[in-house]
């Protein structure tokens, strides 16, 4: 079984808007990390829906990934036309599993990451909201590491769930 990890970085929050876009996708699958990133949305989602991972049995993990991540990939995907593998029931939101299924409970990734981590939880540079600027001034590399640190927090929360035998 492979389980990708998935975190987004995008222009806004509704990926309805004129102007929306994806412009990095961080992945973790066992070994492989990565952020994808390109000038052309429909170039990065191809990229993105077309890796390897997603053939076979796989699993689909992020933190607020059902609510955002994933609602917004599949938008935007749509919008191209763009094929997706079959996600269907192959999807775990660990917001969802530490909320208990109640989507309305408070708590973001830097929350539960600081309890379960204690300073090596906290976010240090950028928040979501810097996203668009860092984007827009060409400040690719803190993007992408900021895309990659946020993966590599909601992986350290799946570890704990696993080793908790909640997953």
């Amino acid at each position: 079984m492979k389980e990708v990890i998935i975190d987004i970085e995008t222009t806004g929050l509704n990926p309805l808007d004129k102007d929306a876009r994806v412009v990095c996708i961080g992945i973790k699958c066992a070994d492989y990390e990565e952020v994808l990133m390109s000038n052309r949305e429909e170039a990065l989602l191809t990229k993105f829906w077309g890796l390897p991972f997603f053939e076979g049995y796989f699993r689909v993990l992020g933190f607020n990934c059902i609510e955002f991540d994933l609602y917004y990939l599949l938008v935007r995907t749509f919008k191209y036309g763009i094929r997706i593998p079959d996600i269907k029931g192959k999807v775990i939101d660990l917001r969802l599993v530490l909320s208990y299924g109640n989507r309305f409970k408070n708590g973001k990734l830097e929350d539960y990451t600081t309890l379960f981590l204690g300073e090596k939880g906290k976010k240090k540079d950028y928040s979501g909201a810097d996203v668009k600027t860092l984007w827009e001034s060409g400040k690719y590399e803190e993007l992408k590491q900021y895309c990659l640190y946020d993966v590599l927090l909601t992986y350290k929360i799946y570890e704990r769930l696993k080793q908790m035998e909640v997953l």
